[in-house]
């Protein structure tokens, strides 16, 4: 095995990574005789098959696994060792990337593009003046990591009647031209939607005061308008969902609305631990500001 750097910059570079037979052939071989003593096939006793069935059946998952672990390795390795300093991760190059053919290539070569952190020299010394910034706590700047931390641990919890701020979760069924449903329409079962998350003022506002048993009939393409969405909320393949135009029946099961955390002892254990000192709002706030 091989590994090249080329630098293209200051901080970028490419570096080249070559695979030999050798690297890999060995531990390949071995993985294979593994297979054939465990392999269970029909007509063959264990221990038995032949090394020809093994090596057409298992040869590639194999060789491309250890040929991946071993580019891993020793690309780790390298970048510790040449003690680079590198911004994220190699990423392919694109460009200089040959095609692999795992099935004839016998050696291979990797091409990764990497960022190089820039060198930056601060010299400092007894003369220099920082400034020292002392952060005015604002009551607004409380109030909100206050509001954050209610949202943050609230839960979500059954409701009687469907506002415009309610999820509800029921069963979809898709109906004909006739308002009937389509016995070999799509039908999802126990999908939740947002009410709030509903494009169209009309259809949302006819979930609005429905409760639990209740059904609405709406077109889910006007309701929601991204396709994308309706392909994963419809449980359906993407051609499915753009030729989508029908309406559905949507009988609801369960309401649910969001409640915040109240702030208590409970809320401020879960935040600070069994042991803290912070009891009340007051502490809790007093707590933010410092």
């Amino acid at each position: 095995m091989n590994i090249t750097r080329e630098n293209i910059d200051a901080v970028n570079a490419i570096l080249k990574v070559a695979i030999e037979k050798a690297d890999y052939e060995k531990t390949v071989a071995d993985q294979l005789k593994e297979y054939r003593q465990k392999a269970v096939i029909p007509g063959f006793r264990p221990g038995k098959v032949p090394d020809g069935l093994i090596k057409r059946k298992y040869r590639i998952p194999v060789l491309v696994e250890e040929v991946n672990k071993l580019l891993s390795q020793k690309l780790s390795k390298y970048l510790v060792d040449e003690k680079l300093n590198i911004l994220g991760e190699p990423l392919p190059n694109e460009e200089q990337q040959k095609t692999i053919n795992w099935e004839t290539d016998e050696n291979f070569e990797f091409v990764f593009d990497i960022a190089l952190a820039p060198e930056i020299n601060i010299s400092l010394d007894k003369n220099n003046e920082i400034k020292f910034y002392k952060i005015a706590v604002s009551d607004e700047m409380i109030n909100q990591q206050v509001e954050i931390t209610q949202s943050q641990l609230g839960q979500t919890v059954p409701d009687d009647e469907v506002k415009n701020n309610s999820s509800v979760r029921g069963d979809f069924a898709q109906l004909n031209d006739s308002g009937e449903e389509m016995a070999d329409g799509i039908r999802p079962l126990d999908v939740l939607i947002a009410i709030d998350m509903i494009k169209d003022d009309e259809i949302k506002n006819s979930f609005v005061g429905k409760k639990s048993g209740d059904v609405v009939v709406f077109d889910p393409v006007k309701a929601f308008e991204n396709r994308h969405e309706i392909k994963h909320m419809l449980k359906i393949k993407q051609d499915e969902a753009d030729a989508l135009n029908s309406n559905f029946s949507f009988t609801i099961n369960e309401i649910l609305k969001f409640e915040k955390a109240e702030l208590n002892e409970d809320v401020f254990k879960k935040l600070y631990g069994e042991e803290t000192d912070v009891k009340t709002t007051e502490d809790f706030r007093n707590r933010i500001k410092s």
